[in-house]
C-alpha cells in the first residue's frame, strides 16, 4: 500500500477523510485521524455509537468483530469492556500496535487541535436523548458551528433539527436504500437537510437539483482520481474519501 494520498484538483470541493485517512491508516484510529489532521482535507469523518451505559465510542461496525477479532455487540456492551479491546491492523491482522477504538472526546479533540471539520455520523437508530446528548458532548467542546451530523436513520437527524434548528444536517443514503432515494428530497424539504449519498447514485442533474433547493450535496466513498475530479467539474460541494487528497 502506497504511504501517501493521492493529489487530485479538487477546486471549490471540500474533501473529507472517511474514518480519517483509512487508506493508509486503521479505520477510525487515533492514528487515522492523527494522518487526516496534518493534511490537507477540510473535514474528518467519523462513526459513533451509544454503548449499554450510554457513553459514546467511535467505532464503524456496530460488532467489534471485524475490526477487533471479538464478537461484542457495541449497544450490549459496557463503555470500559470495548475500549481495552486492541483494533487490528490495516488487513485485519494482529499487531504489536496498540490501537484502540476512541472516545467521541479523543476524536472531537483531534478535530480541535487541527482545526478540521466534524463530520460525525450517528450510527444505528438512538433514542432522542442519546441524540441530544452526543450533541451537547460537541457543543462542550466548542465544535457546534463546525460539525455535520449525518445519519441514515431518519429519526435521528429530526430529533436533531427539533432540537438544534441551527445544526448542519446531511442524510445519508446508499444505493441498496430505495425508500430513503424515495423520500430524500421530501425530507430535505422538510427539515433542511443537505445531502450525503452513494458515489454510485451521483449525476450532474442530481447536484445541480440539490443546489437548486439551496442545499449541499456530499459524496462517499469516493476513491478514484478520475471520478473524483468529474464530480468536482460538476460542482459537487464535498467528497467522503479513503485515499484521495
Amino acid at each position: 500500500m502506497e504511504n501517501e494520498t493521492i493529489k487530485i484538483n479538487k477546486g471549490n470541493t471540500l474533501m473529507i477523510a472517511h474514518r480519517g485517512i483509512s487508506g493508509l491508516a486503521k479505520e477510525n484510529s487515533l492514528a487515522s485521524f492523527e494522518l487526516a489532521g496534518q493534511s490537507s482535507h477540510w473535514g474528518i469523518e467519523t462513526d459513533v455509537h451509544v454503548t449499554k451505559d450510554k457513553k459514546f465510542v467511535i467505532h464503524h461496525d456496530g460488532n467489534l468483530k471485524r475490526c477487533t477479532g471479538v464478537d461484542l455487540v457495541i449497544e450490549d456492551s459496557l463503555f470500559e469492556d470495548i475500549v481495552k479491546i486492541p483494533l487490528l491492523g490495516m488487513n485485519n491482522e494482529v499487531t504489536d500496535v496498540s490501537l484502540y477504538s476512541p472516545t467521541l472526546e479523543q476524536y472531537l479533540s483531534i478535530c480541535k487541535k487541527y482545526n478540521k471539520h466534524v463530520v460525525l455520523e450517528l450510527k444505528e437508530q438512538m433514542t432522542k436523548e442519546d441524540v441530544v446528548n452526543i450533541v451537547k458532548v460537541v457543543e462542550n467542546m466548542g465544535l457546534f458551528s463546525t460539525t455535520t451530523f449525518i445519519s441514515f436513520y431518519p429519526k435521528n437527524l429530526i430529533y436533531l433539527r427539533r432540537a438544534y434548528r441551527t445544526a448542519d444536517i446531511e442524510f445519508l443514503v446508499g444505493k441498496e436504500s430505495k425508500e430513503a432515494q424515495k423520500v430524500m428530497f421530501i425530507l430535505m424539504r422538510l427539515y433542511r437537510f443537505g445531502l450525503d449519498i452513494d458515489s454510485r447514485l451521483v449525476n450532474e442533474k442530481l447536484i445541480k437539483k440539490v443546489h437548486k433547493m439551496g442545499r449541499k450535496i456530499n459524496s462517499w466513498t469516493v476513491n478514484d482520481k478520475e471520478t473524483a475530479e468529474k464530480f468536482v467539474s460538476w460542482g459537487i460541494d464535498q467528497i467522503t474519501t479513503n485515499i484521495l487528497e
